[in-house]
């Protein structure tokens, strides 16, 4: 009997190693396509903020929320003061890719507002601080800005990650779902 030189080499059968190569790139590529799917992410931040060289008894917080649904995104940090709503920064855009491996999220954002409560008689300190520093903030995430958030740390059953977000080199500890 002649067989391929392809099928036996030296008593060695080829097809159960190309069977198994063939197995291994279809779940290379299985992991890719899971990456490349828009998650939908529901990611709530919260912090504690300080006003420097102030002691009053004001407490203020913001909120970063990021979510995501179909592959579109806002992010938003919600301004408190007291527990009570005073503004936001909100970001629109969407996933543009999210690296499995290194549990990176990049989203990029193409249209930004800063909202406010009418009921407010002045903007939150720290929201007024960022658009006073970054003038051109708005117009700069109008103009096209990703952002990227890098989870160093994240239990799904938990429900909690531990993300830097940039720019702004931020670590946040986050209320974690993922659809």
């Amino acid at each position: 009997m002649n067989v391929s030189p392809l099928l036996d080499r030296k008593g060695v059968k080829i097809w159960p190693l190309a069977v198994m190569m063939l197995t291994i790139l279809l779940v290379v590529f299985g992991l890719h396509g899971i990456a490349d799917k828009k998650e939908d992410w529901n990611l709530t931040c919260r912090a504690a903020l300080y006003k420097q060289g102030s002691a009053d008894d004001i407490e203020r917080s913001v909120k970063l929320k990021v979510r995501s649904k179909d592959g579109e995104a806002v992010i938003s940090y919600d301004y408190f003061q007291n527990k009570q709503y005073q503004g936001s920064i909100r970001m629109y855009g969407e996933i543009t890719d999210f690296e499995v491996s290194s549990l990176i999220l990049h989203i990029r954002v193409t249209r930004g507002e800063v909202v406010s409560d009418d009921s407010v008689a002045e903007r939150p300190y720290y929201l007024q601080k960022i658009l006073e520093h970054n003038l051109d903030f708005l117009e700069r995430v109008n103009q096209g800005m990703t952002f990227t958030l890098r989870m160093s740390e994240m239990d799904l059953k938990q429900g909690f990650a531990i993300l830097n977000f940039t720019p702004g080199n931020n670590i946040w500890a986050c209320d974690i779902q993922a659809d």
